[in-house]
């Protein structure tokens, strides 16, 4: 299989997953899927890779993101991005500034997000913010968006539908917003839906795939076990730890925990390899190699061994 087969196959497939995962939480469509447990702020992150090529989607992103900004935990988000290429930390940014500029954004989100927006102001050379036929499909005769030509990208002015609305909490995906809605944004909410998921979990793994310091977690498990809300089980010289059957009954769901903060950025680093299509196919082989070694940790917290 040639690389450029390879790579429309990988990115055919994260559009689809993007597209099943946003819909699941309230983005206008059909195509949802309940079967994982949504991370928002990880797959707005892997949309800014994907929506590249495909300017509705990423439209629809910034709808969801525009319309329930209190659902959006805006320093994870921006902690997360340092996870991925310098292009999509950019984009982060324009983001964040889109959040400060709504009318819905708390000022608590207002200054935040326009205070990390100012950061990497810079003069960047303009470059098309939609790629392929995506770019084709994205000519628009509005004029330019500011924001995102400061960041160094050219597209139209936005003109959002605000057709999302707020996921249903009740549904086996949005089990994340569950916990937010029980203990608010933070640290605190990423240890219950990790717990209502695992049996028994160390904090320093925890704090891995929550994208938050190991001492706020472990602050956090130490509460719950000190309240008689959580078990502790000494396992060699670390501290286990499950919730009480009365708090992990709260969270029981179908949806399977996937640890999308290692995964997505492990993907994107694999289509960065691919990408640009007109590098010859010997170069991208060996990019790709390279990616595959350096991603193999996270991809292989999904268990997808990776041998090169």
């Amino acid at each position: 299989m040639k690389t450029e087969q390879l790579r429309e196959r990988l990115l055919s497939a994260l559009l689809d997953v993007c597209w099943r995962q946003w819909t699941a939480i309230g983005v206008a469509g059909v195509r949802r899927s309940e079967a994982a447990a949504i991370d928002p702020e990880a797959l707005a992150m892997i949309t800014l890779v994907a929506g590249r090529h495909d300017a509705r989607l990423f439209d629809e992103m910034l709808d969801w993101l525009v319309v329930n900004p209190g659902l959006v935990d805006i320093a994870r988000f921006e902690r997360m991005s340092k996870r991925f290429p310098e292009p999509q930390q950019r984009l982060a940014r324009v983001v964040l500034t889109k959040l400060a500029e709504s009318g819905r954004a708390t000022l608590r989100q207002v200054a935040y997000g326009a205070s990390v927006a100012n950061e990497g102001a810079g003069s960047y050379s303009l470059e098309p913010l939609f790629l392929g036929e995506a770019g084709r499909k994205a000519v628009s005769w509005t004029g330019r968006d500011e924001d995102f030509a400061r960041a160094g990208f050219d597209r139209g002015v936005i003109e959002l539908r605000g057709m999302s609305m707020a996921p249903d909490a009740a549904s086996p995906a949005a089990i994340r917003f569950r916990a937010r809605a029980l203990v608010g944004l933070g640290a605190r909410a990423e240890v219950l839906t990790y717990l209502w998921k695992h049996d028994w979990a160390h904090g320093r793994r925890i704090a891995q795939a929550s994208a938050y310091p190991q001492s706020s977690v472990a602050d956090y498990l130490s509460s719950l076990a000190g309240a008689k809300l959580a078990d502790q089980r000494v396992e060699g010289r670390k501290v286990l730890y499950r919730l009480s059957s009365s708090l992990a009954d709260i969270g029981r769901s179908e949806s399977r925990y996937v640890d999308w903060v290692l995964a997505f950025p492990a993907v994107a680093a694999v289509l960065g390899a691919l990408t640009p299509v007109d590098a010859p196919d010997e170069v991208r082989w060996i990019r790709l190699e390279t990616a595959l070694r350096e991603a193999a940790s996270g991809l292989a917290a999904e268990g997808l061994d990776v041998i090169v």
